[in-house]
């Protein structure tokens, strides 16, 4: 079951706050209400997670009742690299 908080749902079943961890690596988030200004609303959580260092992996849209679910990756790439 997933929580609601100002049209945000996380799909971990925990609140979404700037405190919060995500769920394992990867972290699905869904944004359900769109405001009237949806590319402010959209740049404000692309902003959001990149001040957290997460990189957006994929976006699905076109749900029934509207909304976009975001995957992120919470880790730094390593591109291949190990340390030594």
């Amino acid at each position: 079951m997933a929580c609601k908080v100002k049209g945000v749902w996380s799909m971990a079943s925990e609140l979404r706050t700037g405190e919060r961890e995500a769920h394992g690596r990867y972290y699905a988030e869904y944004v359900g209400e769109v405001s009237d200004e949806p590319r402010d609303q959209l740049q404000a959580l692309l902003d959001e997670k990149d001040a957290r260092e997460w990189h957006l992996v994929g976006v699905v849209g076109g749900l029934p009742k509207g909304g976009v679910i975001f995957f992120w990756d919470t880790e730094r790439p390593s591109f291949g690299r190990r340390s030594r």
